[in-house]
Order: structure tokens, then sequence, then C-alpha cells
């Protein structure tokens, strides 16, 4: 019953964030007036949508999460209200006032059951990973055994290599000391880690690991040298609750199919400490 109460409270969050954000883009674009025909009075219906072409304040299911995806926000509950972060602004919603004005079938996409206490829901930026990594990880799923650990290890080296060098930038330019601390921290943890990687590739597959960041994470780098101060800050925790997200959801799999137990426990920890991470992150995004 807790898991069913999460994934409901979940995407009613989603459709209210969007009907928010579509009514917002409509006070500023009103539409054309269209036309009015006669048509034969019917009963209302309620929308129910059965995919991604079904309406949600005015736009399909798949408009929505289109825009979802692009715009980037952070959601976190408490007891009576829901909080949406979108750049600099924050929508504080009443919970006592929400009501589920349509419902619809999420098309299919990375998705992954709240890890936090009950009462605290995850952001969009939690569901939807960035199409690279969505990609990177059907392929681990379909992979054949005897190569999962090795394209495993060369995977995560590679996604932490870009947290570490989004987080030694927060570091420096965070306004807010607790965020540099945590960013150094994550340089610290991840480049641990990397080391370790590093070792069991070389001793196991005498592979030398290659631990550039991704293309994504180059382009998230330059997006983050842009900006200054609170935005800076929002940012760059908004990207790291996905970052980390990404890391949890491939952890998830190597606990799964990795042959050695050295493996499976460095999973394990990632798990544990990066949700962690992601919660004080939501924390400060609450704030």
């Amino acid at each position: 019953m807790r898991k069913i109460t999460i994934i409901f409270a979940t995407l009613s969050v989603l459709m209210v964030a969007g009907v928010v954000w579509a009514n917002g883009q409509d006070a500023h674009h009103p539409p054309a007036a269209q036309p009015q025909q006669q048509t034969p009075a019917q009963a209302p219906q309620p929308p129910t949508g059965a995919g991604p072409d079904a309406e949600m304040g005015g736009m399909s299911m798949m408009q929505m999460m289109q825009m979802m995806q692009s715009m980037h926000p952070a959601i976190a509950v408490d007891e009576t209200a829901i909080y949406i972060v979108r750049g600099n602004e924050v929508f504080k919603l009443d919970k006592s006032l929400l009501r589920v004005v349509s419902r619809a079938t999420l098309p299919a996409m990375e998705m992954q059951a709240m890890p936090g206490p009950m009462g605290r829901g995850p952001g969009m930026q939690e569901m939807m990973q960035r199409p690279g990594m969505q990609d990177m990880m059907g392929r681990m799923r379909q992979m054949p055994a005897d190569q999962f650990d090795r394209e495993f290890m060369q995977n995560m080296m590679r996604h932490h290599a870009g947290a570490i060098t989004i987080s030694k930038l927060a570091a420096e330019k965070a306004k807010r000391p607790e965020l540099r601390r945590f960013a150094q921290q994550v340089v610290d943890d991840q480049t641990r880690e990397n080391q370790q990687l590093s070792r069991w590739l070389q001793g196991w597959y005498d592979v030398t690991a290659q631990a550039a960041p991704m293309p994504m994470d180059e382009e998230m780098l330059e997006r983050l040298r842009a900006l200054e101060g609170k935005q800076f800050d929002t940012e760059y925790m908004q990207a790291m609750v996905t970052h980390h997200q990404e890391a949890v959801n491939m952890a998830r799999i190597a606990e799964q199919r990795a042959a050695r137990p050295e493996l499976k426990a460095l999973a394990a920890q990632i798990v544990k400490e990066q949700s962690a991470e992601m919660e004080q992150l939501r924390g400060w995004l609450a704030m």
C-alpha cells in the first residue's frame, strides 16, 4: 500500500506541475480565438487518457513529458505542501486543495521507487534520466553476463568523472558554504571510487581505464560556468540530483548482475551514499 501511495502521489504531482507551468505560459501567450462550432450537447466526461496522447492541462501527455524534461524541475513534499522548484522560482502548493484533474498512462521511461521516507516524493529529474543514460542502461541490462563487470566499471568511471568535474567547479563557485562542502565531498568520494575501479580493471582485465567525462556532462559544466550566485546553486543541486539518480540506477543493475562480490558491495555502497546525498539536496532545494 505504501508503494502504491508513493507512486500515485508522484503522478499527481507531475500532473499538477504540468498544469501550473502550462497555465503560466498561457497567461503570457493567450491562444488565438477559435470560431465556435455547434455540437450536440453531451454529458461531460472526465479525461482518462490511455497513452502518451492523453490530454493534461491543455497539452498532450507526450508534450507535457517533453516540457517537464526540458524545464528540469525539482519536487519536494512535506506533510502539508508540495514544492516545485524551477530555475529561481519556487511554487508552493497546498496539498489540502489539490485534486486529480486527469490521469494518463506514462510512456516507458526509467522510473525508480522513492528510496526515502514516506511523504517525500522524487522530483522529475529523478524519474527521467538523460537520453544518453537511458541508452547506456538499456545496453547494460541486455549485455552478456561475461561482459557486464568490465563495462559497468568503465561506464561508472566516466559517469563519476563528470560528477567530479562539475563538483570541482561548485566547490569553488557555490554561494552557500554548506554546498561548497558538499561538492568537495562528492569530489573526494567519487575520486576514491574511481581509483578503486581503475585498480580492479587493471588487475582483473589488464585494462587501463579512460575516465573522461561524458559529452552530456561537459555540456552541463558549460551551462553552470555561465551562472552565478543563487542561480548557480540551484542549477548545480538540480543537476546533481539527476546525476546521482543515474548513478544509483546503474548501481542497482550491478547489484543484480555483477559477477564479482567486490563489485556488488561497491554498487550497494553507491546506492546507499548517493541516495542519502539526494535527500540532502532535495531538502536544500525545498528551503
